[in-house]
């Protein structure tokens, strides 16, 4: 375990300093919340082969031993982005001026709290496992609602773009209104510029805005990278997924917090309650 740690360690560091180690072609820092599409726009920009190197991480900031703690307390090993944001930081503090650009997603917090407890079930304060390791729809269900009634649930989504993205490159996404009808936007602070794009969008208008924001020739051929599609538990998170309703109160609660009116608009924030209620059709998250 500790040659492990030692060797990603290693190979973060060097991943970093290569990847800002030419001015003239800026990295491009996938640095996002997870559970939003992350993976998918990391594959498609490796696969376009584009000159620029590409690093797919979500923490930067000095939170960063507080994540690292919460997986080894858990017993669960630290995943390569930490050790890569621990590295990135690094170059950062001692080039403070380097240039990047930044793709950031944003993602309907209902389906983003239904998609991390499958995908980091060891993380449920309940069990919510059946003996052949799979998750048990029932349990996720019941585990679900209560989480969705705790405030202390959406504050990892209420403040990641403060926590981080303000905090390691004084870009504050809420000092000015998002565009919620076009879906995207771009902000740019001396040599960093961060597109941010709602996940909802990310088929339909993530080719063409990510290849504009990037001066690609082409648009960006979206590569599906939804492993849990291809997971034995595919089909009990899409039953989840159909079965899973909760209280309409409590859904339009839940969508008044900032975060989501930045980002959505109120036609859409009616779409999502109709969608978690069962007062509408239901769509796949």
């Amino acid at each position: 375990m500790q040659v492990d740690k030692i060797t990603m360690k290693n190979r973060s560091e060097l991943e970093a300093k290569q990847a800002f180690s030419n001015t003239n072609i800026p990295p491009i820092l996938v640095y996002q919340m997870g559970k939003v599409g992350s993976q998918t726009v990391y594959h498609s920009l490796i696969n376009a082969r584009i000159p620029n190197p590409v690093m797919h991480l979500h923490f930067i900031s000095e939170d960063l031993p507080d994540h690292i703690d919460t997986h080894e307390k858990a017993g669960i090993s630290v995943p390569y982005h930490l050790f890569l944001g621990a590295a990135v930081r690094n170059v950062l503090l001692e080039n403070p001026h380097s240039a990047c650009k930044i793709i950031s997603l944003v993602r309907d917090p209902i389906a983003f709290t239904v998609s991390d407890l499958f995908q980091n079930p060891y993380f449920a304060s309940g069990d919510v496992m059946l003996g052949s390791g799979n998750i048990d729809s029932e349990k996720a269900r019941i585990y679900l609602e209560g989480e969705l009634k705790k405030p202390e649930t959406f504050e990892y989504v209420d403040d990641w773009f403060d926590r981080e993205l303000k905090r390691v490159f004084d870009i504050d996404v809420f000092e000015e209104s998002f565009p919620v009808e076009l879906g995207y936007a771009v902000y740019k602070k001396s040599n960093v510029e961060v597109l941010i794009l709602r996940l909802e969008d990310l088929s339909d208008k993530g080719p063409y805005v990510i290849s504009k924001f990037l001066g690609l020739d082409n648009p960006l051929k979206l590569l599906n990278s939804n492993v849990r599609n291809r997971t034995a538990g595919a089909g009990i998170y899409q039953r989840v997924l159909q079965e899973v309703r909760f209280d309409p109160s409590l859904c339009r609660e839940i969508y008044t917090r900032r975060f989501v009116k930045h980002f959505y608009s109120n036609s859409m924030i009616e779409r999502f309650i109709s969608r978690w209620s069962g007062t509408g059709n239901r769509v796949p998250a």
